[in-house]
């Protein structure tokens, strides 16, 4: 009974807050807190915020709700209580799980420490320093293409500072976040071996944890360090990152996280998105092409500027032929 009444008070304060999350499917921390919320047991509205088609992290509307135009973002209005904004995956899962009254609990407050410092040391990997990485050594024209995208989105966001003056120095942060982003990850290849070090060293640390846990769970019953380590295996099964076959332990939990169903619920997936597949072959194709030809145009280049300036220095000794016989004469 005292079960019930504790459900039937976490179902009516749920229904006093209306949470709604901004999304991005394929986002890894977007999938964080999708994962939560399933496994939170709580009701939620969502918007797709669409990055490849429409670019509408850019857009007006979504600056407002996050200036740093990325996701997943969070409101949560509750009755009586103003509205709170979240812009950051991390402060998300910190406030549903400090703040928020209603839903399962995912940290044991007798290991609440240890939690939160395996949820803390997931956020200090970047894992855009893997991602970039993978395609410079698997696919550069990909990433070339990635780079092109980004140029472009950079345009996008220079034309919104002059088209949208309230929001001028939003969007000039947003570039200079840009483009300190490329230099970082895009361009550069110097974050790969600490960030690809960061991820070992946390996987093994959670070897460890599993190898001694009586729940299959990293601190006793299920917790928010699960919900973050779901989701990083689940990134780096993706891109093949890393291999389970000498990690039992972490094996044993991902399988079962996958047939948990949470996982289904929050559309966790560990393979890459059709989409972008499809996207990925297309550009790999067009700047294969790209690369193949342009090596030649740049040789015509060469040859044509040759023929022009040979044009050049005959005419001139023409012109200097005519200008001296009209001088003699």
């Amino acid at each position: 009974n005292e079960n019930e009444n504790e459900n039937e008070n976490d179902k009516e304060k749920e229904r006093m807050a209306e949470v709604l999350l901004y999304d991005h499917g394929p986002s890894p921390f977007a999938r964080i807190v999708r994962l939560l919320l399933a496994e939170k047991n709580l009701g939620y509205k969502k918007r797709d915020v669409d990055y490849m088609a429409k670019s509408e992290h850019f857009e007006p509307w979504y600056a407002h709700v996050n200036p740093k135009m990325q996701v997943p973002s969070m409101t949560v209005k509750a009755e009586g209580k103003d509205k709170v904004t979240l812009t950051d995956s991390h402060d998300i899962l910190v406030y549903m799980e400090k703040d928020f009254e209603g839903g399962t609990a995912l940290v044991d407050p007798r290991k609440q420490r240890d939690t939160w410092a395996f949820v803390d040391a997931f956020y200090d990997i970047k894992p855009m320093a893997l991602f970039y990485q993978n395609f410079r050594d698997k696919s550069p024209a990909v990433l070339e293409m990635m780079k092109d995208m980004h140029r472009k989105w950079v345009q996008v966001v220079e034309g919104n500072a002059e088209k949208y003056p309230e929001l001028k120095d939003v969007y000039l942060k947003k570039k200079e976040d840009m483009l300190a982003y490329r230099a970082a990850y895009m361009e550069s290849s110097d974050a790969f071996a600490p960030n690809k070090k960061k991820v070992d060293d946390l996987v093994d640390r959670a070897e460890e944890l599993l190898k001694d846990s009586e729940t299959g769970f990293l601190f006793g019953d299920y917790s928010v360090a699960d919900v973050t380590l779901t989701c990083m295996l689940a990134m780096l099964v993706s891109f093949g990152f890393c291999s389970l076959e000498d990690k039992p332990n972490v094996a044993k939990f991902y399988n079962a996280a996958k047939k948990r169903p949470s996982w289904k619920a929050a559309d966790i997936q560990d393979t890459i998105p059709l989409k972008m597949k499809i996207m990925m072959a297309v550009g790999s194709f067009i700047y294969k092409i790209k690369a193949a030809i342009m090596p030649k145009v740049n040789e015509g280049m060469k040859e044509a500027d040759k023929i022009v300036s040979e044009i050049k220095e005959t005419a001139t000794e023409s012109l200097d032929k005519a200008i001296g016989v009209s001088q003699s004469k």
